[in-house]
């Protein structure tokens, strides 16, 4: 009875031991399928780390150099280049834009651009301006650092007044950074 259930269910021992069998092709097919799937996942995810912490950290490094906030911690510089990075994941045309404008800042001068000092990275940041990654970059880091409310806070900023009457009524006299009235006379 124990051999006739073997059969019903699985075959016999012996048809799993026959390479002809279609119950072994299957099993060797699916053992096949999934060494290729997991050697192809780590190709990729080795390719990627080669790749993406240069070009991140160059679009970081990018960003505080464009809007440069002494408040504001790595964090929200680094948000600005893996949101990017990750964007340009799906995106071959972003990937190319990103690529292409690393690339133009690194083409002037022979160590890579992250490697040069300040004076030579803003140089070459001057060099690109009319570029389209530069156009990217700037877009791309007004729309995360200005439109955070957290960004803000860092800042000083109150955000908006409007829905509280206005300026005249929220933060019109709280500007610190002008004389007293008694002084400027």
């Amino acid at each position: 009875m124990i051999r006739g259930m073997r059969n019903r269910v699985g075959g016999s021992t012996a048809d799993n031991k026959d390479p002809s069998s279609p119950a072994r092709r299957k099993l060797l097919q699916a053992g096949a399928l999934l060494i290729a799937l997991v050697s192809t996942s780590v190709r990729m995810a080795f390719s990627r780390e080669d790749t993406a912490p240069p070009l991140g950290q160059s679009l970081r490094q990018l960003a505080r150099h464009l809007f440069p906030h002494d408040q504001l911690p790595d964090a929200q510089y680094e948000h600005i280049a893996s949101s990017l990075v990750s964007r340009a994941s799906t995106d071959s045309k972003l990937a190319g834009i990103l690529k292409a404008g690393v690339a133009l800042l690194d083409e002037e001068g022979s160590p890579p651009w992250l490697m040069r000092d300040e004076a030579q990275q803003l140089t070459a940041i001057k060099r690109i301006e009319g570029s389209d990654f530069f156009r990217l970059m700037r877009t791309t880091c007004i729309e995360h650092l200005y439109r955070n409310e957290d960004v803000w806070h860092m800042l000083g900023y109150q955000g908006s007044s409007i829905e509280f009457g206005g300026y005249v009524g929220r933060g019109f006299d709280d500007i610190d950074w002008l004389p007293a009235e008694s002084e400027a006379q």
